[in-house]
This record gives C-alpha cells, sequence and structure tokens, in this order.
C-alpha cells in the first residue's frame, strides 16, 4: 500500500512539475509598422550605398540603403511600389497575433539614430510631450508619438537593393531586396532582422517591377512566423484519444495545418532543460481554442504540456520518380521524374497539389524533351507517422526540342490518379511510396501513352 502511494505522488509531481514549467501563454503585441522606404533617385552605382549603425546599452541597429543606379529604374520602381504599405500591414494583421498601428510616415538612413536616441530621450526624461515632435527629419503629432512609444514593437521596413536588367529573351527581371528590422522601443534595441529577396519577369518593365513588389507580402508571413518571439507558445487543455485541444483558435491567427510541437522540461543540475516529444497538427479551428492530431508521441500527452508553434513556409516540395511497370502502349522504358507541391497551411485533410515532371524515355516518333504541367488534389489520412492519400491531377504535356530547331508544342491531355503512403521520418521529412495510373492522351497524331506506374517520392516541408 505505501509504495502505491509513493508512486502516485511521484506520478503527481511530476505531472504537475510539468504543468508548473510549461505554463506559458502567447499574447497579442502591440506592433508599430511604418511605411516602406527606399532609396531617392541614385544616378550611378559609383556612389556609395548610403549606411547608418546606432549602437546603444540595448543592442545595435543598422541600415543600409542603396538605389538601382538607373535613373529609369528608380522612377519605375517608385511607381511601382504603389499600395505596398497596406499590403504590408495586411499581413501582420491576419497573423493575428499583433494589435497593428499604421504610421504614415518613412524613416530615412538619417532618420533611425534620431528615432532611436529621441524616444529614449523623451521616455528616459519624464518630459512634457510638445504638439510635434521631430525625430530627425520626421515629424509626428502628439498623438501619433504617444501611439509609437506605447508599442512594444516597432517594425522599420526598407528596400536596401533593387535592380533591373533586359534578358536576351527580351524579358525584363527586376530583383529587390527588402529588409525588416523589429526594434524593442521598451530596451531600446534591434531584436530581430531578416531580408526578402524577390525576383519579377516580364516583357513589360513596370510589370517586371511589379511582379517582384508583389511577392514582398507573400514571404513576409513565414519569415515573421520564424522569428522565435513571434511564434506562439500555448498548452493543451484536453486530451481525447488520438486528439488534443489547445488554448488559442482563429483570436490569434491559428490555422489548419500549423504544426505544433509539444515540450518537456526537466531539471539538469540547475538549468532546465527542453525536450521535445511530440508532433501535433491543427485539425480543427474554433474561436478560442484549436483541435489538433497526435502525429506521434513518445509519452502520454497531459492537460497543461506546453506547445510551441513550429514555422512552415505553408506549402511542401517534393520530387519524385516514377517508372510505368505495365503500358498498352510502350514495350520500351517509360518513366517520370518530377517536382511536387501542396498547400500545407489553410488545409487539412484536403489540399490542393500541382507539379511538374519530365518524360524519361522515348515516345513513338516524338524526339524532343517533353514535360507536364498538372494541378489538382489529394486526400489524407493520419495514423500516427503514417499517412495514406490518394491523389489526382490534370493537366498538359509539352515537347520542345533543345538544338531550337522546331518550336515548343502542345501535344496531350495529361491525367494522374495514385495511392499514396507516407512515413514521416523527422518532423520535417517524409518518405512516401505510390503506385496508380498515368495517362497522356494525344491531341492529334502523336500517339497516346501512359500506364501503371510505381515510385518513391520524398516530401520537405
Amino acid at each position: 500500500m505505501r509504495n502505491t502511494l509513493v508512486g502516485l505522488l511521484s506520478c503527481l509531481l511530476l505531472i504537475s512539475g510539468a504543468m508548473v514549467w510549461a505554463q506559458e501563454f502567447s499574447e497579442k503585441q502591440d506592433l508599430a509598422i511604418f511605411n516602406l522606404n527606399y532609396y531617392g533617385a541614385p544616378v550611378s552605382n559609383d556612389v556609395p550605398s548610403l549606411s547608418i549603425k546606432s549602437e546603444g546599452k540595448g543592442g545595435s541597429f543598422s541600415l543600409e540603403l542603396k538605389g538601382s543606379g538607373s535613373e529609369q529604374t528608380d522612377r519605375i520602381f517608385q511607381q511601382a511600389v504603389g499600395s505596398i504599405d497596406a499590403s504590408l500591414r495586411e499581413v501582420f494583421i491576419e497573423l493575428g497575433r499583433f494589435n497593428v498601428i499604421g504610421l504614415p510616415q518613412r524613416l530615412s538612413s538619417s532618420d533611425v539614430q534620431a528615432f532611436i536616441d529621441g524616444i529614449q530621450e523623451i521616455k528616459e526624461s519624464n518630459t512634457e510631450i510638445p504638439e510635434e515632435v521631430r525625430l530627425g527629419q520626421v515629424a509626428f503629432t502628439e498623438a501619433q508619438f504617444n501611439r509609437l512609444v506605447g508599442s512594444f514593437i516597432v517594425v522599420i521596413p526598407s528596400v536596401t537593393q533593387y535592380s533591373q536588367i533586359l534578358e536576351e529573351d527580351g524579358d525584363y527581371k527586376t530583383s529587390i531586396s527588402t529588409s525588416f528590422s523589429f526594434i524593442n522601443v521598451q530596451e531600446y534595441k534591434n531584436f530581430a532582422s531578416f531580408t526578402i529577396e524577390t525576383t519579377g519577369y516580364d516583357e513589360n518593365a513596370f510589370d517586371s517591377m511589379k511582379s517582384a513588389v508583389d511577392s514582398i507580402p507573400g514571404q513576409l508571413e513565414f519569415q515573421i512566423r520564424s522569428v522565435p518571439e513571434f511564434q506562439i507558445k500555448t498548452a493543451i487543455i484536453e486530451v481525447l484519444g488520438g486528439r488534443v485541444y489547445l488554448e488559442f483558435g482563429r483570436n490569434m491567427g491559428l490555422q489548419l495545418g500549423d504544426e505544433y510541437r509539444v515540450l518537456r522540461y526537466r531539471d539538469v543540475a540547475g538549468y532546465n532543460a527542453e525536450d521535445p516529444v511530440a508532433l501535433l497538427v491543427i485539425e480543427e479551428i474554433q474561436e478560442n481554442f484549436s483541435g489538433a492530431k497526435i502525429i506521434y508521441a513518445k509519452t502520454p500527452l497531459v492537460p497543461g504540456d506546453q506547445l510551441r508553434e513550429i514555422p512552415r513556409m505553408g506549402v511542401t516540395l517534393e520530387p519524385y520518380f516514377n517508372v510505368v511497370v505495365a503500358s498498352p502502349t510502350e514495350d520500351g522504358f517509360l518513366g517520370f521524374v518530377g517536382l511536387r507541391t501542396a498547400i500545407s497551411r489553410g488545409f487539412f485533410g484536403l489540399r490542393p497539389a500541382a507539379g511538374l515532371e519530365f518524360v524519361l524515355g522515348n515516345v513513338g516518333s516524338i524526339r524532343g524533351l517533353m514535360g507536364s504541367l498538372w494541378a489538382g488534389g489529394e486526400y489524407s489520412l493520419y495514423l500516427g507517422r503514417l499517412r495514406p492519400h490518394i491523389s489526382a491531377g490534370v493537366g498538359v504535356t509539352g515537347f520542345f526540342d533543345p538544338t531550337g530547331e522546331s518550336d515548343p508544342l502542345l501535344s496531350h491531355l495529361y491525367l494522374n490518379l495514385k495511392a499514396r503512403v507516407g512515413f514521416l521520418v523527422t518532423d520535417s521529412v517524409e518518405i512516401i511510396a505510390e503506385g496508380g495510373y498515368v495517362h497522356n492522351l494525344s491531341f492529334g497524331s502523336y500517339g497516346s501513352f501512359g500506364g501503371i506506374l510505381a515510385g518513391l517520392s520524398v516530401l520537405l516541408k
């Protein structure tokens, strides 16, 4: 009896200890974001880029700006920027984990030092705030300044470099580097920064620039979620079989398909050690809570277990190789190599997919490189680390002559249907075996081809 009581007490102590250590919940953070800044109109690449570095007791902040070196390119860029400021703010709003304040000012390189020093001086001196506050050359009203210093985080986006060149094929290639710096107003330090590289192609110079500019918000969301200070931290509130419920839902921007790692803590010589013990995928979203599927768990989960968001791009990449094992039309070798992608964030179970593949082997009288572009979807079941799923796609197949003697030509209607089984090797890598049927229906006299296939792929999250 005594041993039983001791065992029960030990279990309770372990569980309560895990709960005490694990009770960490994210809160919405106040965030102020400036409009996107970009260098005015430099006319020569020989002019050195402008550089500023601020050193303070809480850390350092640096900003470097460089133009394209072409007046025409700079003018096109300024036209293409358009409504990018609203788009950038919308990314922070849609994430759901910030109270966003949009500021109309743009910080130039000469204003950054004055901005940081001015906030620090006014806050530490407790002086009365005038009706207009000037930090460098940028003026703020008293109300704007109060909102600014009341925010926990200030975001300074800045285009650090952009260029545009006309390529041999007649298309314009635009490259843009955009930096994002995050300043903790309370500590006067830059705690996170990253640069987003975007590229645009088009036969029209403005559309090429606009494409590169419009690609910035698409990458921004993942970069923000990758900053440790912005990752969602929550805890399990209930466990029901192979499903758990966790704090937070739409109120903090959680989405279907989001992944969370379950953490346990232990004491090692006075230090707090952190051990990942399980992986969850969100399958249900409510306003204030969410339901998640347990993909694997090394130990039974209990209410109070700590969860931390695993940032993902939201799309998977999957190189694959297939071989036709039975074909009604081809006697020789026929295979396919390709790259498949699926949208994972915002979907669970049924999700869209697409792929690009190339034909290996000769098809009838066709000589040249053949490729297929397809779109479709897949439906998955989650059985622990195993993920059986079916997929289907439809698209087009074409061929082109690498020697350039003949023009590219669409030749077939592409169809595929596959049964697939994936095994999760690590949290980020899945090995998939598949079998199914692929058919390319000829548009003319090229001859249809396809057959029963088998193959392997590696999925990277």
